[in-house]
């Protein structure tokens, strides 16, 4: 997630109740820390019903991440694109065994 997409995330539902504002900067800072950088995306595939969203699979695609972990709806309903799955913090904990 792009790192100010994450600050304006912190004050919004659902996210608001189990991360506060101090708990998120240091989350934040913890993440920069450990964050591989990616090259500027040059191109966005138009893959959601959200075309916002679409940065976030663009992302996921150039840096071969299997999963992309979400609350939002567009992003969810596209459920998988190329060799990416969206999917629940949930979901993504209750994957059966063979999927980890």
């Amino acid at each position: 997630m792009p790192s100010g997409e994450f600050r304006g995330a912190l004050p919004r539902e659902p996210i608001e109740a189990p991360i506060q504002a101090e708990e998120g900067k240091a989350l934040l800072e913890g993440i920069h820390r450990k964050a591989d950088i990616l090259p500027r995306i040059r191109e966005v595939p138009s893959c959601t019903r959200d075309l916002r969203d679409d940065r976030f699979v663009a992302c996921a695609l150039i840096g071969n991440t299997e999963y992309v972990i979400s609350v939002d709806k567009d992003l969810l309903n596209l459920g998988t694109f190329q060799d990416v799955r969206v999917m629940t913090s949930y979901e993504f904990s209750n994957r059966p065994n063979s999927e980890v």
